[in-house]
């Protein structure tokens, strides 16, 4: 109940952005049915090799995009969560987006977390390159969708490699300097989530990284590319 109790509290904190309250909904069932067969409660099934029955369609991935929790190393499960979601990210996302525009893409399964032109090592020669980083699921699994002339080429695991978070963040600092809070939302398609004094604002990338904007009179004078432990 503790476990349960602290989690509870975390999701009060966090913005609508992050979690939206459907996202809540599943995480909060998820503790309920913490037990040695735990259900997923997206995929509704407790063996990873149940997954390649499922149908997993745009409706299902747009639940997994965007829900960031960090999780408890002591609880087993999640474990098992996070390789279900493994599966279904690598076995079955790639053939449901690749070859679709960009805007086909956001339309199938949300808005990733950032855009950018930079790019993931490998794709260095293809014409008019962009990348657009999504974190899916309970572990925040990272995973790179590479464009060339708009099309979705590869979808990639972007474990370590934190080459694309920098480049864009630099981009956004550069963009944000003497902006609003609005502006800079509205720009990274994500709301911004206030600090108590408000004089800070901070983006979540996902599980273990934010952007933390500084503002002064209402405009940004700094930002941070910080690693959360």
């Amino acid at each position: 109940m503790k476990e349960i109790s602290l989690l509870l509290l975390f999701l009060l904190a966090v913005s609508h952005s992050c979690t939206s309250a459907a996202a809540g909904n599943w995480i909060a069932d998820a503790c309920r049915n913490k037990s040695d067969h735990c259900i997923h409660p997206i995929f509704q099934i407790d063996l990873i090799s149940e997954l390649w029955l499922r149908k997993l369609d745009s409706a299902t991935f747009k639940k997994l995009n965007d829900i960031y929790l960090q999780p408890d190393a002591t609880d087993y499960w999640r474990s098992d969560m996070e390789a279900m979601e493994e599966m279904a990210i690598f076995g079955k996302l790639s053939d449901l987006i690749k070859g679709k525009t960009s805007q086909e893409v956001v339309h199938l399964i949300g808005e990733p977390r950032i855009t950018t032109r930079d790019l993931q090592a490998g794709h260095d020669t293809i014409s008019d390159p962009q990348s657009s980083l999504y974190y899916f699921g309970f572990n925040g699994v990272k995973v790179c969708l590479t464009y060339s002339n708009n099309i979705c080429v590869a979808v990639n695991r972007n474990l370590y490699d934190a080459s694309i978070e920098d480049a864009a963040f630099e981009t956004t600092k550069a963009f944000a300097l003497g902006k609003p809070p609005e502006e800079i939302a509205k720009h990274l398609k994500h709301d911004l989530i206030a600090n108590k004094d408000l004089s800070t604002m901070v983006f979540r990338m996902g599980i273990g990284r934010e952007w933390s904007f500084h503002f002064t009179n209402g405009k940004c004078d700094d930002a941070s590319n910080c690693i959360v432990l």
